[in-house]
Parts: structure tokens; C-alpha cells; sequence
């Protein structure tokens, strides 16, 4: 005896049923080497093996003289310091790091526990559970987790044929006693687990000084029961490697097919460039994969519903540095046939799109509701699209082709994105090369940029594609063609709808039977009495043409905005393209910043330098419903309660002429329009008037000066029903004075 302790040998058992026992049921027995962790009541002691007879190992160690009672964890290296409890709940860690064998697992992870009967037997009961797989030669590394987190090793607890309580690490490893692993078949042991989500296992190598993973897993809930066990062997006996990064069409096609591990955290890069062979299936992304300006070419995507490269890119997930080129028979294509569907590089975007480049067509046929983006179809829940250009086709038709009949449901067309939705988002810097073309019938907007925004904001945003919509329109339903935005229409209480720092330029010709309005930046600004929506310094360059045929509708052009039905405020803005409308015995407005204004709001220190012109053929004489001016055509203001527009420091340049009324800085404010409140404060004018002045012609009246400029700043306004108006100092404004205070704002 020494420091109180005497010799104590035990019998232990090994039950092949209960105890280090492999998932294939290969015999298993002690070894001379193995160590056991023996509680005394006192310590922990280290008890090795004497001697094995008959699968029976007797095992020789020391324990506090006087003991009675003894619990025993195999191997000593899982367990703690930490003595049995009073109800016998032994505490050890269950190895996160694990080593591979062949036909069987690594014994550190085999960890039983015991007690000992009244004959000095310890009978060990299993902890762990296994999974069998195969691996291929020449892996180095095996990762094994579950997808919701599950704790599989770790520090544990359990009782003596129990289940084992959660571990603290979420991951094993599995690595080969040498530097790869010979093919077979090995065990990953874990704490009993119920992979609630399902379990991935992720399969690593080196080739070439490049990382290759693989991985299989599964959606589907599976249970780790104690003592018991589950093989993936058939699953792990051919792998679909990834290589990082990513270098051909297989690895991206099995990157895509396994999307769902990989998170928020994660970078997954393109090392080449990559041809598809064949068709796309979309997926959803929720890593950041980078391009490293690297093409993909021969996309190729036929589908009802999210059509894309990816179909849905999650919030924190990141898309950029690529090119998607237009060789072959790349296409894009949506062919849905009920419910909102989306067509884009991304159908549906709620993470970022950064410094992608588009060249492959994006089409929709169908008769579903379609929201269709060079590079973003729907932009949603703070989603960013930021410094993309498009060069692809965007087009919708009546389906023919696809053999879907003519559809019924709206259809939105943006170069960029097709719909910013009411979560927000932003798109800036982007440039649409692309021309934006639409036979369908339903077309709501087709536009350079974003057909329809909800809430966000559109910034530094350039057109330089060609709107050609070619559709004949339902008589009923509005039909905005705009250069940056189709219909603004803020849908969101809580932020700012802003159009900002954007430039049209391209020309904009239109003869659509039933097109409600054409305009440079804005077809249509329509606030819900939420929010606030601000048109601020855009640039219109391209030429505006509305011709109509005989219809008795409204039609609306406008450098601008064509229609405004709630702004907060417009300002800054240049229009520089001459805008011209042509209808007969349809109600027309023309303006170089805003055609038509229903609700209050402002317009502050904008400028026109476009001609404008327009003819209503048919009619004798004029009327208030045909109206033309540089800055704001027709004021309807209709409210119940009183509704305030200001006007101020707006710059009337270019030329005006037309077949009805005109104005300098507005040409009517309607009969219709009721408890208007208009206040015009510093008006420049330096345009040139032809047309009718209230009741009298005028032909090329150009002001001078101050003096010349005064009585033209307006043609007719109806001065009843609570209307008000101011009469404001009107200054003579010269071209050259102008251009200079644009270059001054512009800086």
C-alpha cells in the first residue's frame, strides 16, 4: 500500500452487442494496450490491462483503500476529472478529431461506461453511435455535421446505458493515420444525435496545390440512436468533387447542387473560365461566389418559375465579379403560367449583386405576372444591385412559340431589375446596354433600368439601350416607357423611394396603341400616402416621340416624369432631349420635366433645354386638355382637402409649340382641379412659345428680358372650386447663363 492506495484488478467484459463494437459487426476484443479510467469514490485512476483470456481483458490498477463502489469509462482519454455523480452520471469528452480504420472506427471514439458488480465485473455499455461510409483514396480529411448545428461530440454526460446529454462542438473530423486514406470503408463515431434537418458530410483533398471538396448529405430528419448506426456507404462510394476554386462545369454544376451548406460565411471562387454544355437548373445561393472577372458561357435556363443562373439569392448572400457572355444558344427564358414569377441572372435578389456583366438574352412567354431584370428580376428585403452593366435582350411575348396561350397578367420589363419590391433596396451604378422589347399584350412598364420600384432607392443609374415595346395595349390598363424607372410608386412608409444622379441616354420612339406615357426618367410617379418619393438631379439626353393613333385617351411625354400622381419633390433634374407628341382626338400633355400633375408635391431648380412639340390633329380649337410647357404641362390637382404645389427656380429653356395651350413654366392648371394651393416662386424663362397663349396665338415669342419673359409664364388656370394662386416675379434667363449654372450643379 502507498499513500493509502492498494492493488484492485476488475473483469471486464465485452459484450460485442453493447460495447466497442463496429457498425459492420466485425469481432472486436481488448488489447494489451488498452487504458480504462477506473472512480473510486475518491479520483480518477488509470488501470491498464494484466492479461486477456476467453474476450475477457482483467485489468490492474490502484484505488483508494476501502472503496467500495466503482464506475470505470473506456478509453481513460475521454474521461474527466470529474467524479460520478450521487445518481450515477459520469461526465468525458466524446473526440471531435477522430482517426480513420479500416472496417472500423477509431477506438478514442468507442467510449463505454461501467459500474462494477459484487464480483468485480465491469460490464461496459456503449456510448456512441456510428455512421459507416466509404472512402475514396486519396482523401486527406472527412467532416461530418448536421445541418441544424447539432452538438455530435464534445464534453458529454450520461448514465450507464443511456443516452448521451448534447456535446459542445458541432463537427468530427475524420482524418488517416497517414497523409491520405486508403480506399474503404471506415465509422465516424458521434453522440447519439436526431439530425433534425438532416446531416452533410464534406470529403476533402488536395490536387495540384488545389483544394477539391465533395460533399453528400441529406434533408431528411435521422436519428442516431445509442449503440446503434446508420451507413452512407452506397452515397460515399463515388464522389462529385468541387474544386476550390472552382475550375470546370462539373465542379460548378455539383457546387450547385449542394448550395444549401454553404452559408453567409463562406467565399466560393472562380478559378476559370466555364462553358455549360447543357441546361442550367437554377439554384439558390446563400455564400458569397466571386467571379474573380471570370465568363460563364452557354447559360441555358427554360423555366416556369425564378428563371436564372440563381434563383434565389439570400439575404447576406453576395453574387459578383462575373460575366455571363452570349454565345450559342444562351438564353434565359420564363415560361410560367400563374402566380408572380421573376427573370433574371438572379431571379429573386435579396443580398448583393455587384460587378456582374450580362450578355445572354432574358425572355418571358407566358400568361403568369412577370417581373423581368437584365440582371435582377425582383430586388427585395434591402437587396443591392451595384456596379452591373447589361448588354442582353429583355422580351416578353404572347408565348406562341412555347406554345402558352396569350397572357392575362401584368408583365414589367427593367434593363437592370424588373421590380424593386416594398423590403427596399438599392441599384446604383448600373448601366443598361441592352434593348428592353415587349409584344405582350398585359405590359405594364418597360423601362432602362427598374420597370417598377416600390420602395429603395435608384442611383447613378445610366440607359443606353434601346425601349422598343412593340404590344397592342388592353384600352384599360396604363403603360409606362421610361428610360430609368417605369412607375416609382413608394409602398413603404418607413424610407424614401429616391430616383437620384441618373441619365438617359437614349432616344425613346413610341407608337403603341394605348401607351399612357413616355418619358426620359420616370413613366409614373404614384405615392400611396406613404413615405416620401424625390426625383433628384437625372439627366435626360435621348429624344422623346409619342405618336397615338385615334383614341380618346390621355397621352403624356415628358423629358422626366410623364405622370405624377403624389411626388414630394422633383428637383434638380436636365432635360435635354426635344420631346414630341402626336395623337389624334386624344388629350395631350408635353413637357420637358413634367407632363401631368395630380397630387401636391414640388419641382425646385430643374431645367429644360429640349424643344417641345405636339400636335392634337382632329380638332378645331383648343381646350384645356391639350397643354405643352418646358417645365410642368397640366396641373389636375384634385383633392378634398387642400394640396399645395410650389414651383421654384425652375429654368424654361428650348422651345415650345403646339396645337393647344402653352406655358413657360406650366401651360394649365385644369378646370377639374379643386382646393389647389400653387405657389410659383422665381421662375426663369428663355423659351420660345408658339401656340395658343390663354385665347390669343402666339407664334416664336421669345422673351429678352425680364419684361418680355413676365405674362408667359402660364397659358390658363381655373380660378375657382378653392383654388390659389400667387403671382410671381418672372426673370428673362439666357442660354449661356443657363448651361453655366448646369455645369455648377453638376460639379
Amino acid at each position: 500500500m502507498t499513500d493509502g492506495l492498494v492493488d484492485m484488478t476488475f473483469t471486464a467484459s465485452l459484450d460485442a452487442t453493447e460495447s466497442k463494437a463496429t457498425l459492420s459487426g466485425n469481432t472486436v476484443s481488448w488489447q494489451e494496450t488498452d487504458h480504462v479510467a477506473v472512480y473510486d469514490g475518491t479520483a480518477r485512476r488509470d488501470f491498464t490491462v494484466k492479461s486477456i483470456t476467453a474476450g475477457k481483458a482483467v485489468l490492474q490498477g490502484k484505488v483508494k483503500e476501502g472503496s467500495s463502489e466503482f464506475y470505470a469509462i473506456y478509453p481513460y482519454s475521454a474521461a474527466s476529472e470529474t467524479l460520478p455523480s450521487a445518481e450515477g452520471v459520469l461526465s468525458y469528452t466524446f473526440p471531435s478529431a477522430q482517426t480513420g480504420v479500416v472496417g472500423g472506427a477509431d477506438a478514442s471514439a468507442l467510449v463505454s461506461l461501467a459500474k462494477a458488480d459484487g464480483s468485480g465485473n465491469l460490464a461496459f455499455k456503449n456510448v456512441a453511435s456510428l455512421l459507416k461510409i466509404h472512402v475514396e483514396a486519396g482523401v486527406e480529411r472527412v467532416r461530418l455535421s448536421g445541418k441544424a448545428g447539432e452538438k455530435i461530440a464534445g464534453a458529454s454526460t450520461s448514465k450507464l446505458a443511456e443516452k448521451a446529454a448534447e456535446g459542445t462542438e458541432p463537427e468530427i473530423v475524420l482524418t488517416p493515420s497517414g497523409s491520405a486514406f486508403e480506399a474503404g470503408d471506415y465509422c465516424i463515431g458521434l453522440l447519439p444525435t436526431n439530425f433534425t434537418a438532416g446531416f452533410s458530410l464534406t470529403f476533402e483533398k488536395t490536387v495540384s496545390s488545389a483544394d477539391k471538396k465533395a460533399f453528400v448529405s441529406t434533408d431528411t430528419a435521422v436519428d442516431f440512436e445509442r449503440n446503434g448506426g446508420k451507413s452512407a456507404t452506397t452515397a460515399t462510394a463515388s464522389l462529385d468533387w468541387i474544386g476550390f476554386p472552382i475550375m470546370n462545369e462539373a465542379e460548378l454544376r455539383n457546387f450547385a447542387a449542394h448550395t444549401a451548406l454553404f452559408g453567409t460565411a463562406d467565399t466560393i471562387e472562380l478559378g476559370a473560365d466555364i462553358a455549360l454544355s447543357s441546361a442550367w437548373a437554377p439554384f439558390d445561393l446563400s455564400c458569397t461566389l466571386d467571379g474573380k472577372d471570370h465568363k460563364v458561357s452557354g447559360l441555358k435556363v427554360d423555366a416556369a418559375e425564378k428563371a436564372g443562373f440563381v434563383s434565389t439569392l439570400n439575404a447576406g448572400a453576395v453574387l459578383k465579379n462575373i460575366e455571363f457572355t452570349a454565345d450559342g444558344e444562351a438564353l434565359v427564358k420564363l415560361t410560367g403560367t400563374s402566380g408572380a414569377q421573376s427573370a433574371g441572372i438572379v431571379a429573386v435578389n435579396n443580398g448583393t449583386i455587384t460587378n456582374v456583366i450580362n450578355r445572354v438574352p432574358v425572355w418571358h412567354f407566358g400568361k403568369c405576372q412577370a417581373y423581368v431584370g437584365g440582371i435582377a428580376g425582383l430586388l427585395d428585403n434591402g437587396g443591392i444591385v451595384s456596379h452591373c452593366d447589361n448588354y442582353g435582350t429583355l422580351s416578353s411575348g404572347d408565348g406562341t412559340a412555347a406554345g402558352i396561350p396569350d397572357g392575362s397578367a401584368d408583365t414589367w420589363l427593367g434593363g437592370i431589375v424588373g421590380k424593386v419590391d416594398t423590403g427596399s433596396g438599392l441599384v446604383e451604378y448600373c448601366t443598361n446596354y441592352g434593348m428592353v422589347t415587349s409584344g405582350q399584350g398585359k405590359t405594364k412598364a418597360v423601362a432602362g433600368i427598374a420597370a417598377l420600384v416600390k420602395a429603395g432607392k435608384v442611383s447613378h443609374c445610366t440607359n443606353e439601350g434601346t425601349l422598343a415595346p412593340d404590344y397592342t395595349h388592353d384600352a384599360d390598363l396604363s403603360s409606362w416607357i421610361s428610360g430609368i424607372v417605369g412607375r416609382a410608386q413608394n409602398m413603404n412608409a418607413e424610407a424614401d423611394l429616391i430616383i437620384e444622379n441618373c441619365v438617359n441616354k437614349a432616344d425613346i420612339n413610341c407608337s403603341i396603341t394605348y401607351v399612357t406615357g413616355v418619358a426620359g426618367i420616370v413613366g409614373q410617379c404614384h405615392n400611396e400616402a406613404v413615405g416620401t418619393l424625390w426625383i433628384n438631379d437625372c439627366d435626360n439626353l435621348g429624344d422623346i416621340t409619342l405618336d397615338v393613333p385615334d383614341l380618346n385617351k390621355l397621352r403624356m411625354g415628358a423629358g422626366i416624369i410623364a405622370y405624377v400622381n403624389g411626388v414630394t419633390g422633383i428637383k434638380q433634374n436636365v432635360n435635354r432631349g426635344n420631346i414630341t407628341v402626336n395623337a389624334k382626338n386624344a388629350n395631350i400633355a408635353c413637357a420637358g420635366i413634367a407632363a401631368w400633375v395630380d397630387k401636391a408635391g414640388q419641382t425646385n431648380t430643374n431645367y429644360n433645354f429640349g424643344d417641345i412639340a405636339y400636335a392634337q390633329t382632329g380638332v378645331s380649337t383648343p381646350n384645356d386638355k391639350c397643354s405643352g410647357s418646358p417645365i410642368v404641362a397640366c396641373l389636375a390637382l384634385a383633392e378634398e382637402t387642400e394640396a399645395t404645389f410650389s414651383m421654384k427656380n425652375d429654368r424654361a429653356l428650348g422651345s415650345i409649340k403646339g396645337t393647344g395651350r402653352v406655358g413657360g413654366i406650366y401651360a394649365i392648371a385644369r378646370s377639374s382641379a379643386k382646393n389647389m394651393k400653387l405657389t410659383v416662386t422665381d421662375p426663369y424663362l428663355g423659351c420660345t412659345l408658339s401656340g395658343y397663349w390663354g385665347s390669343e396665338v402666339i407664334d416664336g415669342l421669345t422673351p429678352t428680358d425680364d419684361e418680355t419673359a413676365k405674362p408667359y409664364y402660364f397659358s390658363y388656370r381655373k380660378s375657382g372650386n378653392g383654388n390659389t394662386y400667387n403671382t410671381p416675379t418672372v426673370k428673362y434667363i439666357s442660354l449661356a447663363t443657363a448651361e453655366a449654372e448646369v455645369v455648377e450643379l453638376r460639379k
